[in-house]
C-alpha cells in the first residue's frame, strides 16, 4: 500500500447503499494467483464491500471475492481495489481495502441486496 494512498475517499462516490455487515470473505488476489487471504466485511452492497483486512492489496488490483452470508449461503465476485486505509489507534478504525464489484452474477447480486 502506498503512502497518499492509504486514505478513505474524501467524496463518496457510490451508487448504491452500502449497509454494516460482518461477514467473512477469502480475497484471492489476482485470479489465478495461489495467494489468498481472508478478512471481515465492514459494509456490503451491490456495487462492492469494505474489507477488513491487515493482507496488503495494491490500489487498482484485481481480486476474486468469496463472501459468506447468513444461513450458509455464499456469494462470489470479482473486484478491482480502488482505495486502502491504514489502522488508526485514535478512531478505532481496522486496516483493510475498498473493493468495487466488477462482476457478480444476477443471482448473487440478488442475495446481497437480500
Amino acid at each position: 500500500m502506498s503512502g497518499s494512498a492509504d486514505r478513505a475517499p474524501r467524496k463518496d462516490r457510490r451508487k448504491s447503499v452500502r449497509r454494516a455487515h460482518r461477514l467473512s470473505v477469502k480475497v484471492l488476489a489476482a485470479p489465478g494467483d495461489a495467494v489468498s487471504y481472508v478478512g471481515l466485511t465492514e459494509n456490503l452492497s451491490g456495487g462492492g464491500a469494505f474489507v477488513a483486512t491487515r493482507a496488503p492489496s495494491d490500489i487498482g488490483s484485481t481480486v476474486d471475492l468469496i463472501i459468506g452470508l447468513p444461513e450458509q449461503r455464499i456469494v462470489r465476485a470479482r473486484g478491482r481495489v480502488c482505495w486502502c486505509r491504514a489502522a488508526s489507534i485514535e478512531s478505532g478504525t481496522a486496516p483493510g481495502v475498498g473493493i468495487r464489484f466488477e462482476r457478480v452474477s444476477d443471482e448473487d447480486a440478488d442475495r446481497i441486496r437480500e
